[in-house]
């Protein structure tokens, strides 16, 4: 037929690939220029990144508002191309542009009222807020190039030129490579170079993509000259859009909330957070490939659906969904193979990839269910049945994540921190400990052996300095130990009875020391996360004839910090309870041997 396209005559395979290939290419761009832009900025500090973790949620939701919009300008635009309604193919394509200048204006207005309110929500630590603020205001106060960029590039893919959006967005990925390490490090701009980075790519991008609208789309025509608003088409725009913009919404406020549930229970808070941050920008490079083929698909879907095309409408539904099921195959593959590598991209910190390893790999299981969510969701959106995808991603994310993220936080589980000084950055974690109502216990500052059990005088003079920072930390000393290497250890022979001295010394002085009857063996030969699991409940059944397990493990361990939520969840489903040691505790004392 003449009026009809390739979306309404090339084959379904050949269709599908050739209308999301190109924009799977350019969202992988956009995806690694995220991680690219977030592996320069972790090089300026933790706290930099996360900030620019903390700042996610907003800068997602005016993605949402553009994405969503252009969604529907994009699925009525098809609808309106595959019946030969050309001119209401224009006013639709008139509208959008329109619509996107009305998304920066709100975007940056908010930017400038309500960024420093965003960020006291989340955190208290002045130095990540200040930085966030910079980063936040400058990419809503320029948001007009992203806005811009992403509706021309939905009216490129709409009429089937998925390939030069794919250039429009590899060329503001491109520049805003180049000019992180120029604006961040060479000008010295910190965060805020980041997002004049960004923001630069984004105009560069919507500058190309106006070229291209202009010069190579002919099936539309845009001119807006003596433009006004089509209140009635808008509203059928966002009939259509507005699901998308409330599902990505959605997507910001689990992420805003799950924010605050880490840094509020987490024992890591903000470290908890910047992860979790690291994990949403590493997410997006699998999830990519999906909104990708989404967006492929939506105008296959939306023409054949003007156009009357059942069979081919359906043929492009059940092959796109069975697409995006095998890339998040390989995306979960991934994700559990090398989780700790693609967090050290961003010089994650041991307490950092405490939290994040088994996380990725928890998160991964979910990754194909997901996809087909995306997929199906394409179709709904096409049909203007958008109601759907709303509901789906309201029940899995609100209904369900968010909710089990909090009542795992809030577990209640208490523990009892044997500290040291071994590394001075994380002393403040004792006193986060301490707040958070767990037990602060002496283990030494140096838990240097042949220091600390060369003498009596030795043993007190590293003791009275982990004292001391426990006080600075948590206003409070101690009277609760624990011997390096357990009061029956054979480290110290080399000074024959200092033990027993060191003992009866410290029960005169009404310190109470603790040895264990349940090990976990972390500091021996177990080195994997099952292991430790195995080691911990079946030492707890050979400990049941004492009445209570006293274990310990090592929390610089990564192995054995994975392995504590499922010996909480095991322990409580065997009618076990968490307690804190404090002076009425039993010590589990062992044999004195020297």
């Amino acid at each position: 037929m003449e009026n009809e396209n390739k979306l309404g005559v090339m084959p379904i395979t050949k269709l599908i690939w050739n209308m999301s290939l190109p924009i799977i290419a350019s969202m992988l761009v956009q995806a690694l220029y995220n991680i690219v832009d977030s592996w320069f900025v972790s090089r300026v500090s933790e706290q930099a990144l996360t900030a620019v973790s903390l700042a996610f949620p907003a800068q997602n939701l005016m993605i949402g508002l553009a994405t969503g919009t252009a969604v529907g300008v994009n699925a009525l635009m098809g609808r309106a191309l595959g019946a030969g309604l050309r001119e209401r193919a224009d006013r639709v394509a008139n509208n959008g542009v329109f619509l996107a200048v009305v998304g920066f204006v709100i975007s940056a207005l908010l930017g400038l009222t309500c960024s420093d309110l965003f960020f006291r929500s989340q955190t208290q630590v002045e130095s990540i807020i200040q930085m966030g603020n910079d980063y936040l205001r400058i990419v809503t106060i320029g948001s007009l190039g992203m806005f811009c960029q992403i509706m021309y590039e939905r009216l490129l893919q709409g009429t089937g030129r998925s390939l030069l959006s794919m250039y429009t967005q590899g060329l503001g990925a491109i520049i805003n490579i180049i000019l992180d390490p120029i604006f961040i490090f060479g000008l010295k701009m910190g965060v805020a170079g980041a997002a004049v980075a960004t923001i630069i790519g984004q105009f560069c991008g919507f500058a190309l993509a106006v070229w291209f609208n202009h010069r190579k789309n002919t099936d539309i025509t845009l001119s807006l000259r003596g433009f006004r608003p089509d209140f009635r088409l808008i509203g059928e725009i966002y009939a259509i859009g507005l699901p998308s913009v409330i599902m990505i919404a959605i997507g910001s406020v689990m992420t805003f909330l799950m924010n605050k549930i880490l840094i509020t229970y987490h024992a890591a808070h903000e470290t908890a957070a910047t992860a979790f941050g690291v994990y949403f920008k590493l997410n997006s490079f699998i999830f990519m490939p999906i909104f990708g083929l989404n967006n492929g698909v939506i105008p296959i879907v939306a023409y054949n659906y003007g156009a009357q095309n059942r069979r081919r409408m359906m043929a492009t539904i059940k092959r796109s969904t069975l697409y995006a099921c095998c890339i998040m195959v390989f995306g979960t593959v991934l994700f559990w193979a090398i989780p700790d590598t693609l967090l050290r991209l961003f010089d994650a910190s041991d307490v950092m990839l405490a939290a994040g390893v088994p996380a990725l790999r928890i998160i991964a299981l979910s990754f194909c269910m997901a996809g087909m969510c995306i997929a199906l969701g394409s179709s709904f959106q096409a049909l203007g049945k958008s109601m759907y995808s709303m509901v789906t991603s309201i029940v899995r994310q609100l209904v369900f994540l968010v909710p089990i993220a909090y009542v795992l936080a809030r577990y209640g589980v208490k523990a009892t921190f044997f500290v040291t000084a071994l590394n001075s950055d994380y002393e403040d974690m004792i006193g986060r400990a301490y707040n958070e109502g767990h037990s602060i216990a002496v283990h030494t500052y140096s838990h240097d052996y042949r220091k600390i059990y060369a003498s009596e005088e030795a043993f007190f003079e590293d003791f009275n300095a982990i004292e001391d920072v426990i006080y600075r930390q948590t206003g409070q000393y101690t009277k609760l130990c624990r011997f390096p290497g357990g009061s029956s250890n054979t480290v110290s022979q080399f000074n024959p009875g200092v033990m027993s001295r060191l003992v009866d010394i410290m029960n005169n002085m009404g310190y109470k020391y603790f040895d264990w009857n349940v090990d976990s063996d972390d500091a021996g030969h177990t080195k994997t996360t099952n292991g430790i699991y195995t080691n911990v409940t079946e030492g707890c059944y050979a400990a049941a004839g004492y009445g209570y397990c006293l274990v310990l493990q090592h929390d610089v361990k990564d192995y054995s910090v994975a392995a504590i939520e499922s010996i909480i969840n095991w322990g409580l489903n065997n009618g076990y309870t968490f307690a804190a040691l404090d002076m009425t505790s039993p010590t589990a004392h062992h044999g004195i041997s020297n």
